[in-house]
């Protein structure tokens, strides 16, 4: 007996896995798929134009959930889905950055009505593991991997002897990166900008106090033709790594090639290539491939410990969609 409907928001990638997992989950079904404005049945086949209101109707049985697999764009459409599952009180788990990125004040009270867990970290999940490692705490600083695709990118120039342009073909090609439309240095530079919403988004859900992080605030340093030659021929000593540095710590690191500082609330945070031979923590600690984690340096010299938190595929349909199946359950208490 069906006892979950699930309505499905996108139908690329990440849309089409989610879907094959709702289909083997034993007791849930797919009410509708909305694909780029079309409404569809549950096999994606089109029925007719999808307007917003009609979610009202698609949504009407007890424990249905909104999924939301749309790319994260700078139009920020997935706002509106957003604010139209809250005031349905629908549950909504989602894989887009945008919303809550740059607009987190809007969404702060209906935390407990959205799952984000996959919006960083694909199947990782580190959100609930540093919000839960952090807790208020003011004396632990964070380095992460948030970018899988980077990460496995510099990790196949490094470790397989790739060229940049056959690792970026590689990313391609397990769906890690963006198939068409750029060169290298343009993946690159777009990888940058993807993870400073996921630097926001991490930074809002696990750090916050009073003041989000809007990500079209943070300034970009984008990798220039000259910084690109040098990141090759340095890729055996370089990772894109997120450092979050709390209040009265000191970022005394200049030797980063692009990425962004920024400061909120006191916290310092700096992203970009930087070195992973000058930094003892980062020594056998670091993932591989397409993985993500986050190191945690706890104290205010460590003495509480040093810990690698989530770390595990970062990126890449299936495990984005698992994660998202189990914000689904976790919101609907199954």
């Amino acid at each position: 007996m069906t006892d979950t409907t699930a309505v499905l928001i996108g139908h690329g990638l990440i849309g089409k896995a989610l879907r094959a997992k709702i289909e083997r989950a034993e007791g849930w079904s797919i009410e509708a798929i909305i694909r780029k404005d079309t409404l569809c049945g549950p096999t994606g086949s089109g029925i007719g134009r999808f307007q917003m209101h009609m979610l009202k109707g698609l949504t009407a049985r007890k424990l249905t959930v909104i999924f939301l697999a749309v790319p994260s764009t700078a139009k920020g459409g997935a706002v509106h889905y957003l604010k139209e599952a809250i005031s349905l009180g629908v549950p909504i788990v989602s894989c887009e950055k945008w919303a809550l990125s740059h607009t987190f004040d809007e969404f702060v009270t209906h935390l407990d009505k959205i799952g984000f867990s996959a919006m960083v970290g694909g199947g990782t999940r580190p959100l609930s593991s540093l919000r839960e490692r952090l807790n208020g705490r003011k004396d632990v600083v964070a380095h992460a991997v948030l970018n899988a695709t980077l990460n496995f990118i510099l990790h196949a120039m490094d470790h397989d002897g790739d060229s940049l342009g056959i690792a970026v073909d590689k990313a391609k090609a397990l769906g890690l990166a963006e198939p068409e439309g750029t060169d290298d240095l343009g993946v690159l530079n777009g990888e940058m900008g993807d993870t400073a919403m996921k630097t926001a988004v991490a930074y809002n859900i696990c750090m916050r106090s009073e003041e989000s992080l809007d990500a079209s605030k943070v300034s970009i340093n984008l990798l220039s033709e000259r910084d690109l030659a040098r990141l090759v021929r340095e890729v055996s000593i370089r990772r894109y790594i997120v450092s979050f540095f709390p209040p009265g710590f000191d970022d005394d690191n200049n030797d980063v090639i692009g990425g962004f500082s920024h400061e909120i609330e006191g916290w310092k945070i700096r992203a970009g290539f930087q070195r992973t031979d000058t930094n003892p923590l980062f020594r056998g600690r670091l993932p591989a491939g397409a993985n993500n984690c986050v190191i945690t340096c706890e104290g205010a010299r460590g003495e509480d410990g040093i810990y690698v938190l989530s770390s595990g595929p970062g990126a890449g349909p299936k495990p984005t969609a698992a994660s998202m199946m189990s914000d689904a359950r976790r919101l609907l208490r199954l």
